[in-house]
């Protein structure tokens, strides 16, 4: 991909400064970015999925919905595709008059909870793996926070078009509103896709290291397998109890960065495509983020987490009915802060999970984000 122009950074910098509510992305495989942003009036908050039924828009959803993390529905009146156009952006006249908030009206925008060292990760761990082994759950998903301290010279927008060149098959989005502050993500994971009214999900678990040498064969131990397994049958029954027939394939190995991953693709086709946010409120949140039983293991990871996840392992991309939607899990992720980041990263603990194994998992996530940093 090519370097992207110096005036799309600093425009894009500036909307945020601004308190501007916009959306940056660019899909897997393609090269030009979209900026998306609302210059009047505010987003919709929602307070259930399903209400996305018949909307358009750019979607930030949360993990779990709450009244401090509502779903957050973008409604653009501006659209802007390329970096060229992007790189004008500062031109419009409608952007010209934002003027910069005041320091007293702006608030600190940090993630809350202390810090998440392997101490307190091991302090956690056996809350969520006593009752795999007590068969309360079938899956469980332990997550985890990373904070750094935000240098002078950090750029959101110089971070987003460095991982649009390091992460060519994912979807990397920038997202700011003054309700969530700004986020930045680079994910593998479709949560749903549909054009023309043929849809898409994936099934996507297990995690490894790339291997070192080129060719090399990644080999996938019982652990990883089972893990793929609950969350392709998962996929599955949501799916059936939505009414809908399906075309399977997989499960392959994929690359995301540099660690690798499970995913079996599901196609299907939708007669009523004005009927999306019932189908994501069925899908989301997968055990690959959260566990099964899905509502009793939401519960779980809200009363032993430690941490609130916010907007991390939610869902976010563009819905339109009867167009092209695409809409991803909020993985490999940061949140930005006025002084810090903070990172996310999680890993799917079975009955046989070893706490130090999980870890490294998490910190081999954590490099998603952490290389843009360097």
């Amino acid at each position: 991909m090519t370097e992207f122009c110096t005036e799309a950074r600093t425009g894009i910098d500036t909307l945020t400064e601004k308190d501007c509510c916009l959306a940056l992305f660019r899909l897997p495989f393609t090269s030009d970015p979209v900026c998306m942003i609302q210059s009047t009036g505010s987003p919709a908050f929602l307070s259930d999925i399903s209400r996305l039924n018949g909307q358009t828009g750019f979607v930030f959803a949360p993990f779990a919905l709450s009244q401090n993390y509502p779903l957050i529905l973008m409604q653009p009146d501006i659209r802007l595709s390329g970096q060229a156009v992007i790189g004008r952006l500062g031109e419009l006249p409608q952007l010209k008059r934002l003027q910069l908030p005041s320091d007293t009206a702006r608030e600190e925008e940090e993630a809350s909870g202390a810090a998440y060292p392997f101490e307190r990760y091991a302090a956690v761990f056996p809350s969520f793996l006593r009752p795999l082994r007590q068969h309360t759950f079938g899956k469980l998903v332990l997550s985890r926070t990373q904070t750094c301290e935000k240098g002078s010279g950090f750029s959101a927008s110089s971070a987003f078009f460095k991982a649009c060149r390091q992460y060519p098959s994912a979807f990397v989005y920038l997202f700011h509103s003054p309700h969530t502050g700004t986020w930045l993500g680079s994910s593998p994971e479709p949560l749903l896709s549909v054009d023309n009214r043929q849809g898409h999900t994936v099934a996507l678990a297990g995690t490894k290291k790339m291997p070192s040498a080129p060719g090399e064969v990644v080999r996938w131990d019982k652990k990883n397998r089972y893990e793929q397994q609950v969350v392709s049958e998962y996929i599955r029954t949501r799916l059936l109890s939505y009414g809908l027939t399906w075309r399977e394939e997989g499960p392959r190995t994929t690359q995301a960065g540099k660690i690798c991953h499970l995913l079996t693709d599901f196609y299907f086709d939708l007669a009523d495509t004005g009927r999306l946010g019932d189908l994501l409120a069925l899908l989301h949140p997968t055990p690959a983020v959260c566990g099964v039983p899905k509502e009793a293991a939401i519960r779980h990871i809200l009363e032993n987490e430690g941490y609130d996840r916010g907007y991390y392992s939610g869902f976010t991309g563009w819905l339109v009915p009867g167009g092209k939607s695409d809409l991803f899990v909020n993985l490999r992720c940061m949140q930005i802060g006025r002084k810090r980041l903070t990172l996310y990263a999680g890993g799917g603990i079975m009955p046989d999970s070893d706490v130090r194994t999980e870890w490294y998992e998490t910190e081999n996530k954590l490099q998603t984000m952490l290389t843009l940093l360097e």
